[in-house]
């Protein structure tokens, strides 16, 4: 009898313990996952930002490496923008100079937990100016 009462007493523990377990690992799992995302969108838009001032300083037409930057970060982003800008003092392009190139976006991360800059995404990249061709190098 007093097996029966003890097998008894235990039935439905194993509910109570998935639903006090579950909101932490689904908690957590989404977590990983928000932030994997926001994490990646970073990723892109730096290396955009990296490739875009690569082909700038060699030449490359600004439209067809600002098109390219922002295609390539849409896929990781929102509401993507993308700058250039030569740290010189009349802002123009002049071998030796430096070209910095700035990708800002919006993650696509949703928004369920707390991401940097709520989820605000700058990144830049500098690259010295070695070629200005006599007519852009095309796309």
């Amino acid at each position: 009898m007093c097996a029966r009462r003890a097998r008894r007493s235990e039935r439905g523990a194993m509910a109570v313990e998935f639903a006090l377990v579950f909101p932490i690992v689904f908690a957590v799992m989404l977590g990983v996952i928000q932030y994997g995302v926001y994490f990646w969108g970073r990723s892109t838009a730096a290396a955009s930002a990296r490739e875009s001032a690569r082909q700038l300083a060699v030449g490359t037409d600004w439209t067809c490496s600002h098109d390219q930057a922002v295609a390539n970060t849409n896929r990781a982003g929102k509401n993507v923008v993308v700058t250039r800008t030569y740290l010189n003092d009349d802002n123009a392009a002049k071998i030796g100079d430096l070209v910095q190139v700035t990708v800002t976006a919006k993650t696509l991360a949703p928004s369920l937990l707390p991401v940097p800059d709520s989820g605000a995404i700058t990144e830049v990249a500098t690259a010295r100016v070695e070629n200005i061709p006599s007519t852009p190098v095309a796309c």
